[in-house]
C-alpha cells in the first residue's frame, strides 16, 4: 500500500511559496492550508470585483464592489441595497407603509423582500420600509388573535381598539368592548353618541 504521506520539506510546497511548513504532513504553511479550508483551493480567495456573488449567512446575496457607496470594510456590498441605490441613489423615498422619512446610513430603514425570498433581489420585489413596518409587515391582523372582541360595519372588521382609533369615531376601544359586553350591536357600539353627566361627556355604557 502506497503513503500519501509527502515528502518533507521546510518550505510550503505551493510554488512560489517561500513560508516554512506549518502542516508537516501536507507539506504547507499555514496561509495555504488554511486557505484551502476556507475555499477548497490554494489560489487566492478575493474574486474580482462585482464579478462574484456570494450567499450570506442569512440568505441575502453580497457583492464585492470595494467602492460602493454601500459597501462594508470587507468590500462588500449586499446586492438588494446596491439594486435600490442604481434606482434611487442617496435620496431615498420615504417608507412605502407608512411615509416615514429614509435615509441609507440609518439603523431605521430598511430595504425589504416583499416576497420574503432575500435572494430574489429584482427592483420589482424590492421596497423601502421603516424598522416599524418591517418588523410588523408578517404580523397578523389583530382581529385574528385570541380574545379580541371584533366588530363589523359594512365591509370593514376590526377590533374594539381599531375601531377606537378610526375616524369618525369617538368612542374609545375599552368603551366599545364594554358597551358589547352590554348586549349593544356592533353599529351602535361604535357609534352610538355620548350621553352628558354633569357637563362632562361619558360613554353611555
Amino acid at each position: 500500500m502506497t503513503s500519501s504521506i509527502l515528502p518533507f520539506s521546510s518550505k510550503c510546497r505551493i510554488d512560489n511559496c517561500e513560508k516554512p511548513v506549518k502542516f508537516k504532513g501536507e507539506s504547507l504553511c499555514q496561509m495555504h492550508y488554511f486557505r484551502r479550508m476556507r475555499t477548497g483551493h490554494f489560489g487566492t480567495s478575493i474574486s474580482p470585483p462585482g464579478k462574484k456573488k456570494t450567499p450570506h449567512n442569512a440568505g441575502y446575496v453580497t457583492l464585492r464592489i470595494p467602492n460602493h457607496p454601500l459597501a462594508h470594510h470587507s468590500g462588500k456590498v449586499y446586492e438588494h441595497r446596491k439594486v435600490m441605490h442604481d434606482i434611487y441613489g442617496d435620496c431615498l423615498p420615504p417608507c412605502q407603509m407608512c411615509g416615514k422619512a429614509s435615509k441609507w446610513d440609518s439603523r431605521g430603514t430598511h430595504i425589504d423582500h416583499i416576497d420574503c425570498n432575500r435572494a430574489n433581489n429584482d427592483a420589482s420585489n424590492l421596497r423601502v420600509l421603516c424598522n416599524g413596518c418591517n418588523v410588523s409587515r408578517n404580523r397578523k391582523p389583530e382581529k385574528e388573535y385570541a380574545n379580541r372582541v371584533v366588530l363589523t360595519v359594512g365591509d370593514l372588521t376590526m377590533t374594539a381598539e381599531e375601531w377606537g382609533r378610526h375616524e369618525g369615531v369617538e368612542i374609545e376601544g375599552f368603551c366599545i368592548r364594554q358597551r358589547k359586553r352590554k348586549g349593544m350591536s356592533d353599529f351602535n357600539a361604535i357609534y352610538s353618541p355620548k350621553r352628558t353627566y354633569n357637563k362632562r361627556q361619558i360613554a353611555e355604557l
